[in-house]
């Protein structure tokens, strides 16, 4: 993996991510970039439960309804053994707002798991959450996110 001096990553101040399975990547970015990285408990993966290492095919067989649910309205969705999206997605946004707040204007980058990753894109990212599980499909190159974490103020207030 190579960063170029083009690379959006340059100018980075700390790289944060899960303290397992993240730690390689967030290692060698921080080697290319020269910066720190911050091990946060709170940016592991979004636990699943019994869908751990299902394919999409065998989920939509298995959990016909749930995968359905997944499509549409996936913060409503509650794996069996596993954890809540709408739980985990506060879990990560609490985690990344605390650490931009932190932080301040320096930027900071964040290694994740590709369904935390799609939370957290969608999520603060404005994107729609019902493009959640395409959105974790497809998480193999790096992104921005352009991140205000003052709360917006309402018109008419």
């Amino acid at each position: 993996m190579r960063v170029g001096r083009d690379s959006p990553a340059v100018g980075l101040e700390r790289i944060l991510h899960a303290p397992t399975s993240c730690t390689h990547t967030a290692a060698v970015l921080a080697r290319e970039l020269s910066v720190p990285t911050k091990a946060l408990e709170d940016l592991v993966e979004v636990d699943v439960g019994l869908w751990t290492g299902l394919t999409e095919t065998q989920l939509k067989r298995r959990f016909a309804t749930a995968h359905r649910e997944l499509r549409e309205s996936p913060l409503n969705v509650n794996p069996p053994g596993g954890e809540s999206l709408s739980a985990a997605a506060d879990r990560l946004m609490t985690c990344i707002r605390k650490q931009i707040k932190k932080n301040g204007t320096k930027a900071l980058g964040v290694v994740m798991r590709p369904f935390g990753f799609a939370l957290a894109k969608c999520v603060l990212g404005g994107g729609a959450v019902t493009e959640l599980w395409e959105t974790s499909r497809h998480a193999t190159e790096p992104v921005i996110l352009d991140y205000d974490a003052k709360p917006k103020r309402k018109t008419g207030q």
